[in-house]
């Protein structure tokens, strides 16, 4: 057991949430040998074929065998959020050069999100879904008790 909803045994991944399971395996009859084993151990399963969406995270077979995850309604609580729907990434990186400050004389935000309830949103997507964009993300948290405008551009940069 690595994490208490996540088992691997041989070939296969096992992901539980609460009665939810989900299967992964290289090869399909790997799977229907493992599920045959739990049914007959006394398991009552039911199997719904292969998985489009499990915890708001979707999930897209790629040609090559592999999976592609998207969160998008986060993605997209965020982007409305932040009022970029319209707006295209003009960036290449998702964090500014130099690191953020504290910036004491500039303005403080007046934005009309909350700058936490953000950071918590960019910080469960970084964690879970793209580790590319964790160390922006770390570097806009440190100043949430008190964030000023360079913060706020910071965080719409990641947006």
């Amino acid at each position: 057991c690595i994490d208490p909803c996540l088992y691997i045994k041989d070939n296969i991944i096992c992901v539980v949430f609460v009665d939810d399971t989900l299967f992964f395996a290289p090869d399909d009859s790997l799977i229907d040998k493992e599920i045959s084993k739990l049914k007959t151990s006394g398991f009552d399963l039911t199997d719904k074929g292969e998985v489009d969406a499990f915890l708001g995270i979707k999930f897209d077979k790629q040609p090559n065998g592999n999976l592609k995850m998207f969160q998008l309604a986060l993605i997209n609580a965020i982007i409305e959020t932040l009022g970029l729907q319209h707006d295209s990434k003009k960036y290449k990186t998702p964090a500014v050069h130099p690191p953020l400050q504290p910036y004491r004389n500039y303005p403080m935000s007046k934005e009309s999100w909350s700058y936490r309830s953000v950071i918590g949103m960019l910080t469960y997507i970084a964690r879970n879904m793209r580790p590319d964009i964790e160390y922006a993300v770390h570097m806009c948290a440190r100043f949430q008790s008190n964030p000023r405008t360079p913060h706020v551009n910071a965080v719409k940069r990641i947006g």
